[in-house]
Formats: C-alpha cells, structure tokens, sequence
C-alpha cells in the first residue's frame, strides 16, 4: 500500500502560445468571417427562389404583391 502514493508525477504538457491578433493573416480571416456573416443575414436572405425562376414559372403566387383575386395567377 505504500507504494500508492512514491509514484512519479506525469511531465505536465508544453503551453501552446495563442495567436497573435495583431497578425495580419488573423486580421483578414476576422474580416472575411465578418462579411460572410453580415451576407447571411437580412431580409435579402430569406429569398429562397431567384428572380428568374418567379417570373418564369408563371404560377400563381409568383408575382411579388400582385393586384389579383385570391387564387388567380397575375
């Protein structure tokens, strides 16, 4: 039972250094995840469909705020 407690200590791991944020590399990455982030977002980004593929279907409910009776085509 005493030789529980004469074991050696494991050797600690080495510190990784953190980046530097002044590194220009780091400073574009930011700016780049920035600007995808910002595309991400807004009502722009709820657009499933693109124009063309509105106006070409031609089916109804196509049309962006269509002066026409409800279940009519514009």
């Amino acid at each position: 039972m005493g030789g529980l407690f004469k074991s050696k200590a494991p050797e600690p791991t080495p510190v990784t250094p953190l980046p530097d944020t002044e590194d220009p590399a780091i400073k574009e990455a930011q700016r780049r995840n920035a600007a995808a982030t910002q595309a991400r977002s807004g009502r722009a980004s709820t657009v499933l469909t693109s124009r063309q593929n509105r106006t070409s279907a031609g089916q109804p409910g196509t049309g962006a705020y269509g002066n026409s009776l409800l279940g009519q085509a514009n």
